[in-house]
């Protein structure tokens, strides 16, 4: 059973994001009582697959099921698949408590998710919970995201009681509580969460969960307590490898060019595969991203530099790497004349051009997904300082970002630009943008590579864990930019003025290296 129901306008809205039950609040109960009065909750509401699913991963000795002790404080989006949705899950992780608990984790977002500012229009049950339902709104069943429309968006921190959730592609992220190194190995060493990303496909339209094989929309949505729960029709996907991602986007050339480009291994060989990765160590992996991106910094030939004289390929690289930014050229980027360039390249043997041109398309060490790309670029727009509106590339050389009513569009330092077309296709160790052209640079800056390196493994080492949801706001026009602004940032003023930022445009919404997902 789930409850009332109500208009898709105030569908989302449930409740204020910062409302909370007393009962999940006061912590007088242990985790223990919390779940057990969950599982019974799942029960009653009809989620009784879920509820078997964790009672599984609960009382497996030999699985590790420590996050969900932190769903009883805080706030929290859960995304419960229907009964139906856990009959395809496949053999290998239903009757895997391992895999399984590593599957049901990533459902958990920090935060109430999927929130609008409408009115709550939520009724409490004795048991506090309240529940609404989502009018069925008319949607399209194809996978693909990209055919979505575009539009641009400007990014600020939400506070807790501002949940907006954007038309594709102006996403939201959240941080989940997947942490397996099975399944995630992100910068901060071993310690931070993988994301999630979902987006409307049209105002006032269904929320989507994104990078999910099978369409994943939002239906019913129920308060209990402290938690949010959110119906969708699938069990969520943890992301995969580099590989899989460009295959599901047929991207043969930009797989072909990765793979004829060869950097050293430095004695590691994992592929970064995901749960296929051989048990490679969080240390082996973190030291395979220090070496790769020594050389990617240097520009130089590979050859002869690698433990035992073994190289990889470029694609085996960055599928190394922990935390990388990639800006993906699509395949119809790859126009003739920039093909006859790459093979008169390849036919070279130029190592070295080849490795800078990829080098200018990704960032080494750290991820970052679209809603900090809308900030930096309405920071560049505002006129914030370098610092706060540029990101290095593993060449050494500045991607600086603009937005206007076409989309949100990425330049590198010899001024080329492409569009980024589909933003947040998340991998396991990383996050890929899909832009529409190739980003042609063979310039490199391998001091400056190395700095910015050095500044994302020291920031990924302070800040590992990020609670906050990140999304879109409507683009401000130049006669209203400052008071939305303004507006928007007052109820996270105090916070701010305590490391020394002010309540202005420039500094207040300027990218904030330890807030970033």
């Amino acid at each position: 059973m789930h409850f009332g129901t109500l208009p898709l306008s105030i569908a989302l809205s449930l409740v204020s994001c910062s409302t909370l039950s007393a009962k999940a609040q006061d912590g007088s109960s242990g985790d223990s009582t919390f779940l057990q009065d969950y599982l019974t909750f799942l029960n009653s509401a009809g989620y009784t697959s879920l509820s078997s699913a964790l009672q599984q991963v609960q009382q497996n000795g030999n699985v590790s099921s420590d996050w969900l002790n932190d769903l009883s404080s805080g706030n929290w989006t859960i995304f419960v698949p229907t009964n139906q949705a856990f009959e395809y899950l496949p053999p290998d992780i239903s009757n895997n408590a391992s895999a399984l608990s590593s599957y049901l984790s990533y459902h958990n977002v920090y935060g109430n998710a999927v929130n609008t500012n409408n009115s709550s229009g939520d009724d409490d049950d004795d048991d506090g919970s309240s529940s609404t339902t989502l009018e069925s709104s008319a949607s399209s069943t194809s996978t693909s995201e990209s055919s979505f429309g575009t539009a641009a968006a400007y990014i600020l921190e939400f506070d807790e009681t501002d949940c907006d959730v954007g038309v594709f592609p102006n996403d939201t992220i959240g941080r989940t509580l997947l942490t397996d190194p099975d399944y995630v190995q992100l910068e901060g060493n071993g310690s931070r969460a993988q994301v999630l990303a979902w987006a409307r496909r049209s105002p006032g339209g269904d929320i989507n969960i994104l990078n999910q094989a099978l369409n994943t929309t939002v239906a019913n949505t129920t308060q209990w307590g402290n938690l949010l729960l959110a119906e969708i029709n699938n069990v969520l996907i943890p992301p995969g490898n580099v590989l899989t991602a460009l295959q599901a986007f047929n991207n043969t050339q930009l797989i072909s060019l990765l793979n004829s480009i060869q950097v050293p291994s430095y004695g590691n060989s994992s592929s970064g595969g995901g749960a296929n990765n051989g048990g490679n160590s969080s240390e082996s992996q973190s030291a395979s991203a220090t070496s790769t991106s020594s050389v990617s910094s240097s520009g130089t030939s590979t050859e002869g530099n690698s433990e035992g004289g073994a190289n990889i390929t470029a694609l085996q690289a960055l599928e190394n790497l922990r935390g990388f930014t990639l800006f993906a050229p699509a395949a119809d980027a790859f126009t003739s004349d920039l093909n006859n360039t790459i093979q008169g390249l390849q036919s070279s043997n130029n190592q070295t051009a080849l490795l800078t041109l990829l080098q200018n398309h990704y960032v080494n060490g750290s991820t970052f997904y679209g809603p900090t790309l809308r900030e930096l670029a309405f920071n560049s727009s505002s006129g914030d300082s370098d610092a706060n509106s540029t990101v290095v590339s593993a060449a050494g050389q500045y991607f600086s970002f603009s937005s206007n009513s076409s989309g949100l569009f990425v330049s590198n330092g010899n001024g080329a630009q492409a569009q980024i077309t589909r933003p947040d296709v998340l991998v396991e160790n990383g996050v890929i943008h899909i832009i529409d052209r190739v980003l042609v640079n063979e310039q490199s800056n391998p001091s400056a590579a190395s700095s910015a390196y050095s500044s994302f493994s020291m920031e990924a080492t302070q800040s590992a864990t990020d609670t906050t949801v990140w999304g879109p706001l409507p683009i401000p026009t130049e006669s209203t930019a400052s008071f939305s602004l303004t507006e928007s940032v007052s109820s996270t003023t105090e916070s701010s003025s305590t490391s020394g930022e002010t309540a202005s445009v420039t500094t207040q919404a300027g990218f904030r290296f330890d807030r970033r997902l």
